[in-house]
């Protein structure tokens, strides 16, 4: 039987890697393929593809590539799981401006599972329809506040 495998792809550290190395063709990666490369489908169920990314909306050349890349991907089968940056205002310690920057996405959450638990439950939906019944019981539960 072959062990099931899933791979979660960090889109901001993998842009800036490739920008880095100054080599632009690696900008339109085959994220499944290169995947193949280290979970090959003689020993593993590749079960699902993950990007982790964020658009930078206010580059709007950037933003046009990085959807036509996002729509590639899924296209190829890869699932995009879309955060935002964070806003971070600055201040110029010499004259007092100010200004507002981004920096690494955030709304994108992983957790790991434990291998006990990831018997109970074998998806993200079993995960997410646990957890929502467990919110409502504590919220209907006498002496419990949200």
């Amino acid at each position: 039987m072959k062990t099931r495998a899933a791979a979660f792809i960090d889109g901001f550290n993998l842009y800036h890697a490739v920008d880095d190395s100054r080599q632009s063709q690696f900008k339109w990666l085959d994220l499944c393929a290169l995947i193949e490369v280290f979970v090959p489908a003689s020993q593993f169920d590749l079960v699902a593809v993950y990007y982790f990314s964020a658009y930078a909306t206010w580059r709007a050349n950037a933003y046009k590539r990085h959807r036509e890349y996002v729509k590639a991907l899924q296209a190829n089968g890869v699932t995009p799981v879309m955060g935002q940056f964070k806003k971070k205002s600055r201040t110029c310690f010499s004259c007092g401006a100010k200004w507002e920057t981004h920096e690494e996405k955030e709304g994108t959450n992983i957790v790991r599972l434990d291998p006990d638990v990831a018997k109970e439950f074998p998806d993200a939906a079993a995960v997410n329809d646990a957890l929502r019944k467990y919110l409502r019981e504590k919220k209907n539960s006498p002496g419990t506040s949200t």
